[in-house]
């Protein structure tokens, strides 16, 4: 629930750009101009079926989510290009194949990302590095077949911590594959 005037005065609508996750951009930007909070109290229940959006579409809806979470990071580090989102989108959905400056891409926008939380301190340092972190170890456990490659570009970016249980799993494909 929400009054309409937010609507009205921000000009937010539902955009079909997003579809079907047009609903979380919408709560996205009105967080961002009003406080937002979960009821504890269950207000609705639906079923969920096969043919439900949530269903036929699901993996159109993780894509457009996953760009929706990399605008609202951008955005909110005063970091937004459309190249920077789709480098991020792209990296969560883990689509860099072999391609190793796609990955390198990745790396260097993660970068601007935690150098710009540093300065402006808009997200938890440690719970933001957290969560990049972890995408950054699967785009490398993905991102080669040349496992030992992974593992060495797992290893270049110093401002992480260290995380021995993904180096570990690195390491172990890195034997595997070799």
């Amino acid at each position: 629930m929400f009054k309409k005037d937010i609507l009205i005065h921000n000009e937010f609508c539902y955009e079909q750009e997003y579809y079907p996750a047009e609903d979380y951009m919408l709560w996205v930007k009105m967080a961002s101009v009003t406080k937002l909070h979960n009821l504890p109290q269950v207000l609705l229940e639906y079923k969920i079926h096969s043919l439900s959006i949530s269903q036929s579409n699901q993996n159109l809806q993780i894509e457009k989510t996953n760009f929706v979470r990399s605008w609202f990071l951008l955005h909110s580090l005063s970091s937004y290009s459309e190249e920077y989102c789709n480098i991020l989108t792209n990296g969560y959905l883990l689509n860099y194949g072999r391609d190793i400056e796609e990955l390198h891409k990745f790396k260097n926008v993660l970068k601007i990302i935690v150098m710009q939380n540093r300065r402006q301190k808009i997200f938890n340092k440690g719970k933001l590095n957290k969560s990049l972190e972890e995408y950054w170890y699967l785009a490398c456990a993905k991102a080669t077949k040349n496992k030992l490659r992974g593992l060495k570009e797992y290893l270049s970016i110093s401002m992480f911590l260290f995380n021995i249980y993904h180096f570990a799993k690195l390491l172990i494909l890195s034997i595997k594959s070799a």
